[in-house]
């Protein structure tokens, strides 16, 4: 019996709310972490497994039998923390004992005020390490007319406000763990976030930082989203100048960098392609993006130093913060731009610290617990990538089918999506969807069947995520948007598993410790071609799984169209080329996708 369109597309809804209401219940996932369990949804990111080790470990000397002592580990004290911070540091995070490779090198350079290019790969405690070194600085104190002012001492730009919020949810904690019972300082006084909220307003945060400011009292951390402090600087032109000046202003901390300031590569004259470079130079030119022009205007001082120094040589450079930038991609253009051209920066006092040398090293990151799979989805099936491999056998995850459960009716009734008033819900239902509904489906499943706890699903820049919401509620799927200031206590179990959506530009250097996979919603920053840009989005995409060791699956779905081999527009084949760029081989992905079971 072949069923209509409308009755298949119930019965695949059904079997999705069943295997959701089922998960956790009659597939049981054991997991066996390389480190402890982290209990909180949203919590740091402080590197790789190594924070765990004891403070001596022994080794044993080749071909000598006999034991030798090996050298102490670095503690935060010896990279110059305060010992209050450090208080405050290990009674908020307990998992926290010793600072990662990374954090080793670039934190006392932080605290020598030197100009930082740091690279590392995703998960390995920059930013933690950052909010540490920030928070040790000394606050910038001016004395005018016998009038002792304080100042912003340190300025940290995010490309989104989920990432504005995690600074500030382990500064918080922090704070409110203050050693020797005493009463924790006031946490506007210590850091605040200026950010556009869900309605793209500016008043709440702007309000709280004016007062603030007139009190005498401004946050010694001010983290902030870079077109939300353009917003402010161009309604008043005196804002930067009063309270983030050049004089006054220690440290400048640009996290993903990469993505924050844009440059493009030089390209060779003779390359056939030299033009459209030079149109994109033209552009950017006209166009600099948000970060660039506050930087601008931040190291004007600089800047004017820098273009007239031949001239003027002898005299000293003009006081200015430190810069630092952070990414796990800090592309070479990027690098040559800052140091060569921008001006920002005193040449001769720059650090560059590079935790992972190259996209080689980069891959065998990821590879590590980590697997890799590519779907192709059709109205006909879905179907691995070809050459795609069997992947390897884990023990650490050991998946069994409880006795005694016995599958719920099939006419189990769908429960309306939560979260969405009546008029959305109109809206939604009566519009054409944006979305391939067998992409849709497709993730929903592998939601479904596989993912034990929470899933992350990362959209196209330019896709709606409440849309993808709705349609994956419709589904029986227990989606929400990706939203760490109103959803930090979301929590997420086997009886209820939790996909979380988001878009590249929301997702960039979040820490979701109960992750086990991202769903990839087509090609990471389509493009005709592939180029670093699309390489660098997919490290960053799959950075958000398999940290502190633990394993992981990255999973693209990508649309097949019949009519061309291998995928829509060769989609397909741009993503092996970005997965063979980083020497990463797709495995198949587990989960059938048989038609047959619908019907």
């Amino acid at each position: 019996m072949t069923l209509s369109s409308s009755a298949l597309r119930v019965a695949r809804r059904t079997l999705l709310r069943l295997n959701v209401l089922h998960n956790g219940r009659s597939i049981v996932v054991r997991q066996r972490t390389q480190g402890p369990h982290w209990t909180p949804s949203f919590t740091l990111k402080v590197g790789h497994a190594s924070n765990f080790s004891t403070a001596h470990t022994t080794e044993v000397a080749a071909g000598s039998g006999q034991p030798i002592p090996s050298q102490p580990k670095t503690t935060f004290e010896d990279l110059g923390l305060h010992p209050p911070i450090v208080s405050s540091l290990r009674a908020a995070f307990q998992n926290v004992e010793y600072p990662t490779d990374v954090q080793s090198q670039f934190i006392p350079a932080v605290l020598d005020g030197k100009n930082v290019f740091l690279r590392d790969s995703t998960g390995s405690g920059k930013s933690f390490g950052l909010v540490l070194a920030l928070l040790n600085k000394p606050r910038i104190v001016t004395n005018s007319g016998g009038e002792r002012k304080r100042h912003i001492t340190s300025l940290v730009l995010v490309p989104h406000k989920d990432l504005a919020y995690q600074y500030l949810y382990w500064i918080k904690t922090m704070v409110n763990t203050s050693p020797g019972g005493m009463e924790p300082p006031p946490l506007e006084a210590i850091a605040q976030v200026l950010v556009r909220d869900n309605n793209m307003h500016l008043e709440s945060g702007l309000v709280q930082l004016r007062e603030s400011i007139a009190s005498s009292i401004p946050p010694h951390i001010l983290i902030a989203t870079p077109q939300a402090l353009l917003d402010i600087h161009k309604s008043d032109s005196g804002f930067l100048s009063k309270h983030l000046s050049s004089s006054t202003l220690s440290a400048v901390c640009v996290d993903e960098a990469d993505y924050l300031i844009e440059t493009l590569p030089r390209k060779d004259p003779s390359k056939s392609f030299k033009k459209a470079v030079d149109r994109e130079k033209k552009r950017l030119a006209r166009h600099p993006g948000p970060t660039k022009e506050l930087l601008n205007i931040i190291y004007r001082p600089r800047m004017e130093w820098n273009e007239a120094e031949d001239d003027d040589a002898g005299h000293l450079p003009p006081p200015c913060p430190q810069l630092i930038l952070s990414s796990a991609t800090l592309r070479t253009h990027l690098r040559n731009y800052v140091y060569e051209e921008s001006g920002w920066l005193d040449r001769q006092n720059v650090v560059k610290i590079y935790g992972t040398p190259g996209k080689k090293e980069a891959s065998d990151h990821l590879q590590r617990g980590l697997l890799h799979s590519v779907l192709l989805v059709s109205a006909h099936g879905v179907r691995n990538v070809e050459g795609a491999v069997v992947a390897p056998i884990s023990d650490t995850t050991v998946i069994e089918q409880r006795s005694g459960e016995t599958s719920r009716s099939s006419t189990t009734e769908l429960e309306p999506p939560r979260g969405f008033d009546v008029e959305t819900r109109l809206k939604f239902a009566q519009t054409p969807s944006p979305f391939n509904p067998h992409v849709l489906e497709a993730i929903a499943t592998a939601f479904a069947v596989d993912v034990p706890s929470m899933a992350l699903l990362v959209l196209p820049s330019s896709a709606s995520v409440s849309r993808a919401v709705f349609e994956l509620a419709e589904l029986g799927i227990n989606a929400c948007s990706l939203d760490l200031h109103e959803k930090r206590r979301v929590r997420s179990s086997p009886d209820n598993p939790t996909l979380l959506v988001g878009t590249l530009a929301t997702t960039r250097g979040v820490d979701l410790p109960e992750l086990s996979h991202v769903f990839v919603y087509g090609l990471p920053d389509a493009q005709k071609r592939v180029h670093g840009r699309s390489v660098d989005a997919y490290l960053h995409i799959a950075g958000r799984v398999g940290r502190f060791g633990r394993d992981g699956k990255v999973v693209t779905f990508i649309e097949e169209d019949s009519a061309e081999e291998g995928g829509k527009k060769g989609e397909a084949k741009k993503m092996q080329r970005i997965l063979e760029t980083i020497h990463v081989r797709p495995v198949k992905f587990p989960v059938e996708f048989d038609q047959d079971k619908f019907k």
